[in-house]
């Protein structure tokens, strides 16, 4: 199975569901898996996406 890199990219529709899923499991009591997710997104972003960096900005403070 290929690797896929979809929400990789730079369009602002797929970035902003990795913010509403990292948000949302905040909010529903699960605080370390949504940094986990944080973390991982930022870091999977920085290496091997095309991602803004206003967007790892946003991933950066959505649990401040």
């Amino acid at each position: 199975m290929s690797e896929r890199k979809v929400w990789l990219r730079n369009i602002g529709h797929e970035s902003k569901k990795i913010s509403r899923i990292i948000r949302s499991l905040n909010y529903c009591g699960h605080p370390e898996l949504a940094k986990s997710l944080q973390q991982l997104a930022i870091k999977l972003g920085q290496e091997k996406g095309v991602i803004q960096e206003e967007t790892i900005g946003i991933w950066a403070n959505l649990l401040k």
